[in-house]
């Protein structure tokens, strides 16, 4: 719709008149939305917390999976994270919460389409909080003990370390749990 530049207020007079112009076609290109966002923020700086918001109420037309989504937030890990935010009844929770998982932020749901302004402020607000991300999580069974799954994990990866579990970037005063399935053989 327009470049990034400063928020003046010529800038957003020119957002405005933008935005007003903009039609409803019928499709939704998630993934192209996605990489369009991610090409506007461009390199992340020193200091610097970069965030899609990923707002919609419908599910993708353009082929998109909930897997290909995901991998593609994912992707632009540790420097951008992506939030979802769904609204009305026809949005894909399921989708958006693993794509925002995977991208490090968090899925809302927004039952009023009237709010989407409020909470699409509130996720962006929300940024600020945040004081860790790109976590991993590092599992080192021991001898005899067997990592089965971990719960909800969107995606794992193995290193010589043991299993690494990406987990969602985290605020000041958040907590987050994990739960592991484990195979522990007693007679070691």
């Amino acid at each position: 719709v327009a470049e990034k530049a400063p928020l003046t207020s010529a800038h957003k007079q020119n957002l405005r008149r933008r935005l007003s112009a903009l039609k409803a076609g019928g499709g939704t290109g998630m993934s192209r939305g996605l990489q369009s966002g991610a090409g506007v923020l461009g390199a992340r700086g020193d200091n610097e917390r970069q965030v899609l918001v990923l707002l919609t109420d419908g599910a993708p037309t353009d082929g998109s999976t909930k897997e290909s989504l995901g991998a593609l937030a994912q992707s632009f890990r540790p420097d951008v994270s992506t939030t979802t935010l769904g609204y009305g009844p026809n949005h894909q929770a399921d989708l958006l919460d693993a794509v925002a998982k995977l991208g490090g932020g968090q899925y809302w749901y927004i039952p009023d389409p009237d709010e989407a302004q409020t909470e699409f402020a509130r996720a962006l607000g929300a940024q600020g909080d945040i004081v860790v991300d790109a976590v991993e999580l590092v599992l080192q069974p021991g001898e005899g003990v067997e990592i089965v799954e971990v719960v909800g994990a969107a995606k794992t990866r193995f290193s010589s370390e043991g299993v690494v579990v990406g987990r969602p970037d985290l605020r000041g005063d958040q907590t987050h749990t994990t739960i592991v399935r484990l195979r522990i053989d007693a007679q070691t």
